[in-house]
């Protein structure tokens, strides 16, 4: 059966008014140079930005969007990253070692082997995040979301989960340190 010229006009029609995805938000080039020159740029776009092995010790970056950015093998040790957007973020070896990461949404994100020892987390969220193999000791995770994270082999020894929401989404119970009291 052969298409008519009808049908085809429909279905030209069909798909040109079907809206045109746009492409993703990209980040702004001055907020990265204004971030490797201080090391400060809270509220700013780096979305998507490539920021492999950038020595970001003490960084501020409140509130900034970093969704789905490259910050594979970065050192954020001490850093402030309250509220920031690290959605779909890679942040595979990332070194955040003391840092604030407080309602933080990491959701997504690839956590392997990423080291958040001591790091604020609380409130977060860390929805299907994978964490596999992560160094997570002393980590103060209350009230965060960890629905669907991948938690295999990751080092959790001392790591507040208390009110958080666990893997299989029940709430952690008061006394949940080292791991989810249900």
């Amino acid at each position: 059966m052969k298409p008519t010229v009808g049908l085809i006009v429909l279905i030209a029609g069909f798909l040109a008014a079907l809206p045109v995805a746009k492409p993703a938000a990209a980040f702004e080039a001055a907020d990265l140079d204004r971030l490797i020159k201080t090391k400060s740029c809270p509220g700013c776009d780096l979305s998507g930005a490539n920021l492999w092995k950038l020595p970001l010790y003490k960084a501020t970056l409140k509130g900034t969007n970093l969704e789905g950015a490259n910050l594979q093998g970065v050192v954020l040790w001490q850093a402030n990253l309250e509220g920031a957007n690290l959605k779909k973020a890679l942040l595979l070896d990332t070194n955040f070692r003391h840092a604030n990461l407080k309602g933080a949404d990491l959701e997504e994100a690839d956590m392997r082997r990423c080291n958040i020892r001591y790091a604020d987390l609380r409130g977060a969220n860390l929805w299907s995040v994978d964490l596999r193999r992560g160094f997570m000791q002393g980590a103060k995770m209350q009230g965060a979301n960890l629905k669907y994270a991948k938690l295999r082999r990751a080092l959790m020894k001392e790591v507040n989960f208390e009110g958080a929401i666990w893997v299989n989404g029940k709430k952690c119970e008061k006394g949940s340190i080292g791991m989810c009291l249900q």
